[in-house]
């Protein structure tokens, strides 16, 4: 599943369907052999978000929510699966929604580097004596900007 979706529909669970707009959120999920394949959620009144998507799907999707959703403003999910999602809309619906692509990427980290040579200072636990509150003021340049301060 995709993280977005994930947090979408955490924060629908937590803040309640009332927090995001009028009208009820909408979530679900393509299963195929008893797995979860691709998801969507719709936040209302805003367009519905999914995850990536063959054609196959996308036309299935259209299918199912054009007899749910009224309209439908916009679409949003990578370039490729919102083209054809909006292409298949277009046919079910005769409306044409806004294709957005909103570029997210979420990386893997896959091996944990520590830095060489290591920073000075070592690692404690957070307790007594020790602030959490953020340092204030300017921090300077570890590197020389060949200017001095008046």
């Amino acid at each position: 599943m995709h993280v977005m979706a994930l947090t979408w529909a955490e924060r629908v669970r937590t803040r309640g369907a009332a927090a995001f707009g009028c009208g009820t959120p909408l979530f679900g999920v393509l299963e195929s052999a008893g797995e979860a394949r691709a998801m969507f959620y719709r936040l209302p009144p805003r367009g519905v978000s999914f995850t990536p998507l063959t054609a196959g799907q996308a036309d299935s999707l259209a299918a199912r929510l054009a007899g749910v959703l009224p309209e439908l403003p916009a679409v949003s999910a990578d370039h490729d699966s919102a083209a054809v999602f909006a292409e298949a809309w277009g046919r079910h619906t005769g409306a044409t929604p806004k294709v957005r692509d909103p570029r997210l990427r979420l990386y893997r980290l896959g091996t944990l580097t520590p830095p060489e040579p290591p920073p000075a200072g070592r690692a404690r636990v957070l307790g007594e004596g020790i602030s959490t509150k953020p340092l204030s003021g300017a921090v300077s340049s570890p590197r020389p900007s060949g200017r001095t301060s008046p």
